[in-house]
Formats: structure tokens, C-alpha cells, sequence
């Protein structure tokens, strides 16, 4: 009975341990931009302008992650973004919807042209 017990506490314990979430693997939420060539050793261009909330006081300032993925879902460039300012109190306090905000300051500064889909 003691092996018993001690053998249903070890598939338990390894069931659980195999289980375990893997969470440093996470998509980024992408918008398509006019295709560019990022860098000059990229052989694809960038299709798509990816960017992530990293840190948000809810006051005043948000610092945003942001990456160029190329045409086949690899990372061309990346960086950090801080909104602060004007631009933290406009977001959500104008006419570009809260969750495209974001996308805008970062394409902005960058230079970056959106493409519509919709047609």
C-alpha cells in the first residue's frame, strides 16, 4: 500500500511538472505597413509593424515595445517607445480608436505608411 501511495505521488507530481507554461513564448499584436527594407543586410522586406505595452504607470507614462517583422515573420529591428505627454493623455481621447493609438505614435515617428486591407 506504501508503494502504491508513494508511486500515485510521483505520476501526480510529474503530470503536473509536465504542464508547465512556457510563458516567454508570446505573438505581438501587428498591423501591415507599406513595405520597406529596415536594414540594409535584410534580404525581405518589412511588412508589418508589430508593438506591445511593456510598462504603463496608468498616469502619465507608457514605455511600448515595438519590432519591423518581415514578409516571413522574422524580427528585422526593434525598440522601445515612451509616451508621455500630450500624447499619453490623447490616447483614448481622440478620434484614432485605443487600441490602433499606439501603432500611430510609433509609424509616426518612424515614417512608417499603413495599409488598409478593407475594401
Amino acid at each position: 500500500m506504501k508503494k502504491a501511495i508513494i508511486f500515485l505521488f510521483v505520476l501526480a507530481f510529474g503530470s503536473v511538472n509536465a504542464q508547465t507554461i512556457d510563458s516567454t513564448v508570446t505573438s505581438i499584436s501587428a498591423v501591415k505597413i507599406q513595405p520597406i527594407k529596415a536594414q540594409f543586410s535584410d534580404s525581405l522586406m518589412s511588412t508589418h509593424l508589430g508593438v506591445r505595452v511593456i510598462a504603463d504607470d496608468l498616469k502619465t507614462t507608457a514605455t511600448l515595445y515595438w519590432e519591423l517583422l518581415m514578409s516571413n515573420g522574422a524580427v528585422s529591428v526593434n525598440g522601445n517607445y515612451t509616451i508621455q505627454g500630450q500624447d499619453y493623455k490623447d490616447w483614448c481621447n481622440n478620434s484614432t480608436p485605443c487600441n490602433l493609438w499606439p501603432f500611430v505614435l510609433v509609424g509616426n515617428k518612424y515614417g512608417l505608411t499603413f495599409i488598409n486591407e478593407k475594401k
